[in-house]
Parts: C-alpha cells; structure tokens; sequence
C-alpha cells in the first residue's frame, strides 16, 4: 500500500517532494474531491435529499401517495427511501447525459433555435419517460399506495417528470466545459438552487391545478381549545363539519409538511395572537392549516 501510494503522490500534478507525509495526504484529498466523480455525488445527493425530506410531501397531499410499510422515518419519509433515491436519480441523470450528448453532437450544424427546440423535447419526453416508468415499475409493491392509480400514471407522472424538466439540463453542466472545472462549493450551490426550482414548480401546481384526485382528509385539529385560543367562531372549531368542504380541503393544501403536534404551544400560539391583535379574519387564514395530525 505504502509503494502504491508513493507512486500516486509522485504522478500528481504540481506535487512539492519537499512536503511532509500529512501535506501529502491533504493534497492528495484536495485532488480527489476535485474528480467528477465526488462532485457528481454530491449534486445528486443534496437533490435527492431535498427531494425526499421536503417534496415528497407534495406526492402525499398533490397525488395521494402513501408509504404503508412499517419504517424508521424522517418527516415522515422512511429512512431507506433516500438511500433508494440517490441510486435511482444517479442513474437517471447518467442516463440524461449521455443521451444528451450525443444528441447535441448529432444536431450541431443545424440552426442554435432548432437545437434548443430538440433538446428541450428531449429533456420532456426523457423526463416524462423516465417519471412514467418508475411510477409503472414499483405497481406491485404492496407498501407503496395512491388512492387512484391509474391518474398516477398519467398525471402524477407529468408531476415527478417536474423534477427532471429542471434537473436534468441543470446537472448536465456539472463540468461540461475542461476549462471551466467545478469546486463542491458550487457544486452544492448548484443543487440547490435546482431544488429550489423544483419547489417553486410543484408549489404552483398545488395553488393553482390542486390535488389530482380526491385525497382523504388525514388532518383535523385534535383540540378545540387550540380553535378556541386563536379568538375564531364556534363554526370554525370542528373540522369535519361536512358543511365546511372549504376547511376540510384546505390542509390538504398548505402546508406541504404534516406538522406535529408538540411543535406549537397552544398556550404561546393564544398569548402570541392577542398580543398582535390578530383581526378575525387573519385568525381564520391562520388556523385553517394549523390541523395536527391524528
């Protein structure tokens, strides 16, 4: 190990021989770092990663997906489903470049709108393609369910394809260019801003498409007195009052994440609220996702 070493610290370019042996082992890790490779992982991981803890909640209140299987989770996410996504979206994202690429060759003499055209139907029908086929592949595990299948697979998959429409052409770039090599720093940068933009897209689709299907209420306020304490009606306090569909359906809605009960002080949330003098009906805006859940 020691000779195998020694042989690759000598081949490293710009290599002091005077340095001592734990300058060699830092440059030796600052050069790794900068490989493809440690800068690919990381850009999937930080999506990925994004995309489980924070978005999948969109396939739970958008799609009307929902994990079965007993599980360690994280905000309500089982723990193995991440590990799941990073192999999965790698091997997308390879997948993507590679076919770009040679598309992007095969188009290059022709007009730079034509090329943009081609390639953004590309990275639709990829995207779509790919979103299609791992809703289809996983219909028959038992643990992982959506109250309409069949709308999953055409529409909830224009959904997940959202994710592709901004990642793929955006991780592409990832040292594309040999005179323009990319630190982690950027790289992480770069993830998130993707992230962010996948965020906005899906948020859009559920202010202004909603729920693709008839998703049952699984939020309601446990406690009156949580009602009670923020000064709104006695109308406003039950939340499966079957006369109230616009309460009922507004969970659903906002917030994209199940918020837990031991987060807010009831007590705080009415002393924090009638020191604002919260109007009546900001108090009612408030409360209508302020529903723990059961």
């Amino acid at each position: 190990m020691r000779v195998d070493f020694c042989i690759w610290l000598d081949i490293m370019p710009g290599r002091n021989v005077a340095t001592s042996p734990l300058d060699d082992i830092a440059t030796l890790l600052h050069w790794l770092l900068d490989f493809y490779f440690c800068n690919a992982q990381l850009w999937i991981m930080i999506f990925s990663y994004v995309g489980n803890y924070f978005l999948t909640h969109y396939f739970f209140t958008v799609l009307g997906a929902s994990y079965t299987f007993p599980s360690w989770k994280m905000n309500n996410v089982p723990h193995m489903t991440f590990l799941m996504a990073h192999a999965c979206f790698l091997f997308y994202h390879t997948t993507s470049n590679i076919t770009l690429r040679r598309l992007r060759h095969a188009i290059s003499e022709l007009p730079n709108c034509i090329q943009f055209a081609m390639q953004a139907f590309w990275i639709f029908a990829l995207s779509y393609f790919i979103a299609f086929l791992e809703t289809f592949a996983i219909a028959n595990f038992p643990y992982y369910d959506f109250v309409d299948r069949a709308a999953m697979y055409k529409v909830g998959s224009l959904f997940y394809a959202l994710y592709f429409f901004v990642s793929f052409p955006m991780f592409i770039r990832l040292d594309e260019k040999p005179k323009d090599p990319w630190k982690l720093s950027r790289t992480a940068i770069d993830a998130l801003g993707a992230a962010m933009l996948v965020t906005i897209m899906l948020d859009s689709w559920r202010l202004f498409l909603g729920p693709i299907v008839e998703i049952p209420n699984r939020y309601h306020t446990k406690n009156a007195f949580l009602m009670a304490s923020l000064g709104c009606h006695n109308q406003y306090m039950e939340s499966r009052d079957p006369q109230m569909d616009t309460i009922q359906r507004m969970p659903l809605l906002w917030p994209p994440f199940e918020i837990q009960e031991t987060v807010f002080s009831k007590f705080d949330l009415g002393i924090l609220l009638g020191l604002c003098n919260v109007e009546e009906n900001l108090c009612f805006s408030i409360t209508s996702w302020l529903y723990f859940v059961e």
